[in-house]
C-alpha cells in the first residue's frame, strides 16, 4: 500500500506537475460553472 502511494505522490514533486494540476483544477472549475451558466440561460 505505502509503494501505491509513493508511486501516485512522486510525480507532483516536481513543480511543472504541481503548476500543471493546478492548472486543470482552475480550468475544470472555470468550464463546469461556465456550462450550467449557458445551459441555464439558453434553457430558458
Amino acid at each position: 500500500m505505502n509503494d501505491l502511494m509513493e508511486l501516485l505522490i512522486t510525480p507532483f514533486t516536481f513543480p511543472f506537475m504541481q503548476k500543471a494540476i493546478i492548472t486543470t483544477l482552475v480550468t475544470g472549475t472555470v468550464c463546469a460553472m461556465l456550462s450550467c451558466f449557458l445551459i441555464l440561460k439558453v434553457g430558458l
